[in-house]
This record gives C-alpha cells, structure tokens and sequence, in this order.
C-alpha cells in the first residue's frame, strides 16, 4: 500500500509498541525469551501480526491459530 492510501487511518508500527521508557512489550519480550526472532525484516510483521490478532482475541486456541497460519 501507497503512504497516501492509508490517508485518514490509524497506523502502529513496531517502534510504537515498546513501552513508554523504550523497554520491549510484552509481546516483544515474549518473542525474545522464547528465541521467536526471526531476521530483522520480517521480525516487525510477525510481531504486528501478534498484536492484531490478540487484540481481536485475546485468547486464541492452538486450532484457531494453526487454521489461520495454515499453508494451503
């Protein structure tokens, strides 16, 4: 997506999910402790990706999480 298309939209990005003193979330940390990282390009997306989909529910089973990762 074009800049100019998310006109008018609420925007996160990875720097915005640290907490206030610039110490990781706890999702950040969650990946770190549990060695979830990945390379520096797509470790931004995974993350984002996790905080979306816990903040569309917050306690996800393994099936609904495997259902929607699942390579076809």
């Amino acid at each position: 997506m074009f800049a100019i298309e998310a006109d008018g939209a609420e925007v996160s990005t990875i720097e915005g999910q640290a907490n206030a003193d610039g110490s990781l979330n706890v999702i950040q940390q969650a990946f770190q402790d549990h060695h979830g990282l990945q390379c520096g390009f797509c470790m931004s997306g995974l993350v984002m990706l996790t905080v979306s989909l816990l903040k569309e529910n917050p306690e996800p089973t393994e099936a609904a999480l495997t259902a929607d990762f699942s390579v076809v």
